[in-house]
């Protein structure tokens, strides 16, 4: 997990340069759907489809990241529009979860997506940013929702939160492919068409795309 923390602090702290940023992508996402699993109480889920939101003004000014608050933090976990209520975000149709990689002092915000996740035991394929969500907060009290989806003291990295990410060298071994982000809206400025093609998205589960780029061959 120290490779991986260490990727990310090196790109919200500028020392990753724009032109290799894809490359820096790539590893992130190999770590993350290769050797992590996400915790919860009593379930464990591999990651299986993520998307990378980073908007840094001077330098890669991504204009669909939300360029909400919460993304200015670093390693924890941003629950899309929750504001206090579980029962109103179990019940909203357009939340979503990132692992945040931002940098406050520095107006940098990022987010990776996650888009679909595996029960480890079961096999389940949950698919959609929106089930996704509700999944992992699903069975975890009121109150250690707040403090996950509110970022209180709460770390994505950190193994003694309800909610984390560790380390598991037992996921998957199929190849890694990347492709241009989903449900994204078409804008006909230039800047908007170049970051609406760039290929943010990672799978290594069945996605059909036409455009796919090989990211890391199966072992």
């Amino acid at each position: 997990m120290t490779d991986l923390t260490k990727l990310l602090t090196d790109i919200s702290n500028r020392k990753v340069e724009q032109n290799n940023l894809q490359i820096a992508f790539d590893e992130i996402a190999v770590r993350l759907l290769r050797h992590v699993k996400i915790v919860k109480p009593k379930e464990h889920f591999h990651l299986r489809e993520i998307e990378f939101y980073f908007y840094d003004k001077e330098n890669h000014p991504d204009p669909y990241t939300h360029k909400n608050k919460r993304q200015l933090e670093f390693g924890e976990w941003y629950f899309h529009r929750f504001n206090k209520d579980k029962s109103t975000f179990l019940k909203n149709n357009r939340n979503g979860l990132d692992i945040t990689f931002g940098n406050k002092v520095e107006n940098i915000f990022g987010g990776i997506l996650i888009r679909k996740i595996q029960n480890t035991e079961t096999k389940e394929l949950i698919v959609g940013i929106n089930k996704v969500a509700r999944k992992l907060i699903e069975n975890i009290d009121d109150e250690n929702v707040n403090e996950i989806a509110l970022g209180i003291g709460q770390k994505a990295f950190d193994k003694n939160q309800l909610l984390h990410l560790e380390f598991d060298d037992n996921n998957s071994s199929t190849a890694i492919f990347r492709t241009q982000r989903n449900g994204l809206t078409f804008k006909e400025d230039e800047l908007s068409k170049n970051y609406f093609k760039i290929a943010y998205c990672y799978y290594n589960h069945n996605l059909n795309v036409s455009e796919i780029i090989e990211v890391r061959p199966a072992v």
